[in-house]
């Protein structure tokens, strides 16, 4: 198992409806980070379509251009031996798929993947915890359980969003966390041209070490390495997963 792993955290400023246009600036930054040394690349939440639900057909022509995407991603990933996470993409849920009637908003999902450096899907999660005004619009995964999956580095898994207002999420493991950010060139806040403010602050969250790579508001990329053994570490002082393994652990669910 590798000891260390470079991580490109790609934070992107996405513009609406523009999915060619976001795609081809999301690439030229993978193969950036590819040149500096990047293991794995990770994009923000909705990074192709941008968000504007109330738009006509917005999510169903998003929703009907992800797979096409998604085959360019994991074509990338074979070319340049790198594992990706392509942010999340808009699909339709397998219960609508038999659906004639294409208004039906409800049968839209908001995806992400892991891809491998080989182009291969270790895993594909459906936002679970729906932010409130994405409850009118999307459906939510509440049957699945939350997975843990193998990479080529270890064990992994997604979470999107509003899934990291709920607890268990960070026990002694590296939290890969993108944002968008605001347009090249913007302000200090991350304002764009129409007065919205991005957060930014994409970063690794590491248990002993803190925040890693951190990025402000506005575009950019940083490609952090990552030691692995910070985990082994963090376990051996907190044994938080020992704890979690013993008899009557007292959040174990029955």
């Amino acid at each position: 198992m590798a000891s260390h792993l470079k991580i490109a955290l790609i934070q992107l400023h996405v513009e609406v409806g523009k999915a060619g246009h976001n795609f081809a600036r999301a690439s030229s930054f993978i193969r950036q980070a590819v040149a500096q040394g990047a293991q794995l690349a990770v994009l923000p939440e909705y990074h192709l379509s941008g968000w504007a639900p109330d738009a006509p057909d917005f999510l169903l022509a998003a929703a009907r251009e992800s797979g096409r995407y998604l085959e360019a991603y994991r074509g990338l990933a074979r070319e340049l031996g790198v594992a990706i996470v392509p942010g999340t993409l808009l699909e339709r849920t397998s219960r609508d798929d038999d659906d004639d009637d294409d208004d039906g908003e409800a049968g839209v999902a908001n995806a992400a993947y892991f891809l491998g450096p080989d182009g291969a899907v270790l895993a594909r999660y459906v936002k679970k915890n729906l932010w409130h005004p994405e409850r009118p619009h999307l459906s939510a995964d509440v049957a699945t359980p939350h997975a843990a999956f193998d990479t080529p580095w270890g064990r992994a898994g997604l979470l999107v969003c509003w899934d990291l207002a709920f607890r268990a999420f960070e026990n002694t493991c590296a939290v890969v966390f993108v944002n968008a950010g605001g347009p090249p060139g913007s302000s200090a806040a991350g304002q764009d041209a129409q007065g919205y403010e991005y957060v930014g602050l994409s970063q690794v969250a590491m248990p002993l070490q803190g925040a890693l790579g951190r990025l402000g508001a506005g575009e950019g990329v940083s490609v952090v390495d990552v030691d692995l053994g910070v985990l082994d570490a963090a376990e051996d002082v907190y044994g938080v997963r020992r704890d979690m393994a013993q008899e009557g652990w007292h959040y174990a669910r029955t």
